[in-house]
């Protein structure tokens, strides 16, 4: 097994709700024709995710914040390498962002971006 395969296995056997999502707003990036796979991470489709209004300890330094803003960008790390691992070479984090939904309308928190190529590719 290569590093990409244990990346991937691991993410999908401790995410499985993450690649469910994945694979909706690949499925809806695609019907919209973008040039990239848009996915928002935020407490509606992340497990386990901490109520906003919950505080306390957010690293191993002892400083205190939101813990559902921590764990959305841990969570949105993990999500970036496992892209990574998967094969899309360019993949980008944005946040706060709002983005149009699958499930219609707009939703709101962390956007990744992930693309096949880097912008400065030439194809």
């Amino acid at each position: 097994m290569n590093a990409s395969e244990f990346i991937i296995r691991k993410f999908e056997t401790n995410y499985p709700g993450i690649v469910k999502s994945i694979d909706i707003w690949t499925e809806f990036s695609i019907k919209k024709n973008w040039d990239e796979v848009r996915i928002i991470l935020n407490q509606n489709n992340v497990d386990n995710c901490p109520d906003q209004s919950e505080y306390g300890v957010i690293d191993e330094k002892g400083q205190k914040g939101n813990l559902q803003a921590a764990y959305l960008l841990k969570i949105a790390q993990k999500t970036s390498e496992y892209l990574n691992a998967k094969g899309f070479a360019y993949v980008q984090t944005w946040r706060p962002a709002h983005e149009e939904a699958p499930q219609g309308g707009w939703q709101a928190g962390i956007l990744i971006k992930a693309q096949y190529s880097k912008p400065n590719d030439i194809k």
